[in-house]
């Protein structure tokens, strides 16, 4: 059950980030602004795809079966999505006063801020506890283990990013109130 819940969250910040894509490069088109903007915005798309397969990763791959991969997709997750809240501030500031809020594009920026800091220190505290480790099962250290004060901090930083990263993705919604969709058209084809 938690691995699908997972994967159905991480569909869902699929959707946001080609959601975000599109609205980005409609006000790309509608008004004069700078082209860097629409480069900004295409490898928002890409990056936010790929951490998004990542989340697919960690959950596909839990820490107790397959833990390489459940760490790839884990930097994937994280480290890519911290680049592309990085990224979105910048579009952010960039589409402003033209789009959005000063509020919410500070909000964006705390939010980056704390992800890069707590990325770090999941990072750093995560690879010292790693090579102080002295058990016989990862899944399960406890304090005799060895650097269990460092991956408690890693840990405790991952939480943090993960939190943070969803207030983030949620700083969208007033934005996406302004979105409108519109049913697409079907032609079906005859067959000859």
């Amino acid at each position: 059950f938690h691995s699908n819940l997972i994967k159905f969250f991480s569909f869902s910040v699929v959707a946001l980030v080609y959601i975000r894509y599109r609205q980005v490069k409609e006000l790309c088109e509608k008004n004069e602004l700078k082209p860097v903007t629409k480069k900004l915005n295409k490898i928002c798309l890409y990056l936010g795809f790929i951490a998004c397969y990542g989340v697919v990763m960690v959950a596909s791959f839990q820490e107790t079966n397959v833990l390489v991969v459940h760490l790839m997709g884990a930097a994937m997750c994280f480290g890519l999505g911290t680049i592309y809240e990085v990224l979105q501030v910048s579009i952010s500031v960039l589409l402003y006063p033209t789009f959005g809020d000063k509020l919410v594009i500070i909000f964006r920026g705390i939010c980056a801020v704390i992800c890069l800091i707590t990325h770090g220190l999941t990072f750093a505290f995560g690879v010292a506890a790693w090579f102080q480790f002295t058990g016989t099962d990862i899944t399960k250290w406890e304090r005799k283990d060895g650097g269990y004060d460092l991956h408690l901090i890693s840990v405790i930083s991952e939480w943090i990013l993960a939190i943070v990263t969803q207030l983030f993705l949620v700083s969208f919604a007033g934005e996406f109130r302004l979105v409108q969709f519109s049913e697409p058209t079907m032609s079906p084809r005859e067959i000859a």
